[in-house]
């Protein structure tokens, strides 16, 4: 599930991560990534070490350009230090929340992934089986997509939804899936599905 997601985040884009294991996760699969940035409320241990492997460099944001934006700093002592954040030149400064989150802030950015740990691997693995019940038959198993449907996963689906919030896609579905019964599968289901997509 983490490489999956990993997978959404093009190259470039400006982070916002949140508090958790699935996060921390996607943190951890990229790696093969390059200049991405940190526009986020909360800076972890999988932030600071993207940023010490040259993966996190902030050079394609809009706002705030080589510089990480977080309202704190959270994670172990061997990791996380604001010593360690000096030395690289990298924080902007510990700005408000209400500044971090707000909208017009975050649009300034020229690509945005947002990844908040809304789903559980329990959820992710109801939505496996409820994947294979209701969107298969036209998503094909490996979200490869066929004639019946498109790609849920690579660059058409990462270019149509990555700079969208989750929650706009979930809508989607909801309304939209499975297309012989739309509206059918439970909001519960339909999230489930998503994480497992995810």
């Amino acid at each position: 599930m983490p490489s999956g997601a990993a997978g959404l985040i093009e190259d470039g884009a400006t982070l916002q991560v949140g508090i958790g294991a699935i996060p921390d996760a996607i943190l951890g699969a990229l790696g093969q990534h390059r200049n991405l940035g940190v526009h986020t409320k909360m800076c972890s241990n999988g932030i600071l070490l993207l940023i010490r492997n040259g993966v996190i460099t902030n050079r394609m944001k809009r706002k705030h350009p080589g510089r990480v934006v977080t309202s704190f700093a959270l994670g172990t002592s061997k990791h996380m230090t604001k010593h360690t954040f000096v030395l690289s030149g990298l924080l902007a400064a510990a700005l408000a929340s209400a500044f971090v989150f707000a909208p017009r802030t975050a649009a300034q950015q020229a690509a945005t992934s947002t990844w908040n740990g809304a789903f559980t691997e329990a959820q992710a693995t109801r939505g496996d089986a409820l994947f294979g019940r209701f969107c298969a038959n036209c998503h094909s198993r490996d979200l490869a997509g066929g004639d019946r449907g498109p790609a849920l996963a690579g660059p058409g689906f990462s270019a149509k939804w990555s700079a969208r919030p989750v929650i706009e896609l979930l809508g989607y579905i909801q309304g939209a899936m499975p297309l012989n019964g739309p509206g059918t599968v439970g909001r519960q289901q339909n999230a489930d599905i998503l994480a497992f997509m995810l």
